[in-house]
């Protein structure tokens, strides 16, 4: 359908079209398409998972959610909307826990004299990949998990530690913007999938205004301990494609980042989260400026 007939057909208007969700959403989408190739370079995990790379599934799986998310806003149907952002952020979890799991298991292998086919059997990421066993039951066991990563991290992302007396008010405030929609906890959420509603007193632009943030605070969140946890993951391609050509690499050059990378970082990480991007530059991990 042609864009212009799709606008006057929701009547939603060009502010409503023209909001920066839309932007947001398709840097996103190239950020997760270039992460998704990236982890296909490295067996990452396969003797854990017996899978040559689960990010590779995950981040597909990611963008795909977010292509969703897009079309759906452009269709005035924010209730649903909401309820995939929802299963964004809980991919984000369950990414990052994966990781975290994987990561754990294969240092029993190395540290530890545990034998292998106890390490397999005992391997909760193992069964969820295979077996598709449920990893966990409520969001504050990943959460908590991934906190301990780097704790100055989680504070300068202004989460609430795992360890607070508020923590789990703080999570159930968090997930009820999200629950709300998913659930229809009241008559006026099923309004967020109508459009005439939308049009009143401009509800649809401070839904997408709460989307916005709602979905770059998980952002946040994956790129930072992605970054912390797989910073070769960021790589630009100039290193590997050097070796391939028969070419001796740049000096350093292994430790350039993708410039969708830099891109997402100085567009939207460095304007919402000053503080944090500084800490990330400071690791030193990768060449992120």
């Amino acid at each position: 359908m042609d864009d212009k007939m799709t606008i006057e057909a929701r009547g939603l208007g060009l502010k409503y079209y023209n909001h920066k969700i839309f932007e947001l959403l398709e840097d996103l989408y190239y950020f997760y398409g270039f992460i998704a190739d990236s982890s296909c370079s490295t067996a990452d995990g396969i003797l854990i998972t017996g899978k040559y790379s689960v990010g590779n599934t995950i981040y597909s799986s990611i963008q795909g959610t977010l292509e969703s998310i897009r079309i759906l806003i452009y269709a005035g149907r924010l209730n649903d909307v909401f309820a995939l952002s929802r299963k964004y952020d809980d991919a984000i979890l369950t990414a990052l826990y994966v990781i975290i799991l994987i990561q754990q298991d294969e240092s029993k292998i190395i540290e530890t004299e545990e034998e292998l086919n106890s390490i397999f059997t005992n391997s909760y990421v193992r069964e969820w990949t295979s077996e598709g066993k449920q990893l966990y039951w409520k969001c504050k066991k990943p959460k908590s998990e991934i906190e301990k990563i780097d704790k100055d991290m989680w504070k300068l992302l202004g989460l609430q530690s795992n360890n607070s007396s508020s923590c789990k008010e703080y999570e159930n405030n968090e997930r009820q913007k999200y629950n709300d929609n998913v659930h229809y906890n009241s008559l006026s959420i099923f309004s967020n999938n109508d459009t005439e509603s939308l049009k009143q007193n401009d509800r649809g632009l401070l839904l997408l205004e709460q989307l916005y943030n709602l979905l770059m605070q998980s952002f946040a969140i994956h790129f930072s301990y992605l970054y912390l946890m797989k910073p070769h993951l960021y790589r630009s391609c100039d290193y590997v494609c050097s070796i391939e050509e028969g070419i001796q690499p740049e000096s350093g050059s292994e430790f350039w980042v993708a410039s969708i990378v830099q891109d997402v970082f100085d567009k939207y990480f460095k304007i919402q989260y000053k503080d944090a991007a500084d800490y990330l530059i400071s690791k030193n991990l990768m060449n992120l400026k």
